[in-house]
């Protein structure tokens, strides 16, 4: 019976292994809606996404200065715009041209 014990042991260390490897595994990403620009930005969030379409698919968001001379528009506008650009990349779903 004590030299029995290896077997038995490494079948159930095998098994306990399996399950947590199996709990562990991730579930399937659900996609999340794009969300749609505030309709304070005025057409601006489209504008912005199709402008800087590679830097977001990149994972990158274009800093205030660039989107403020890019777009010709204010210091308020521009932050509310790179919000909307934060919130494309953040869902993972940023368009493409």
């Amino acid at each position: 019976m004590v030299a029995a014990w290896p077997a038995p042991a490494l079948v159930i260390s095998y098994e306990l292994l399996m399950l947590i490897v199996r709990r562990s595994a991730p579930e399937p990403a659900v996609p999340q809606p794009i969300p749609e620009p505030p309709a304070a930005l005025n057409g601006h969030g489209h504008k912005a996404a199709e402008l800087f379409a590679a830097d977001l698919a990149a994972g990158t968001v274009p800093g205030i200065r660039r989107i403020r001379s890019a777009l010709n528009v204010g210091q308020p506008k521009a932050q509310q715009v790179r919000e909307y650009l934060t919130d494309l990349v953040s869902s993972g779903q940023v368009p493409r041209n």
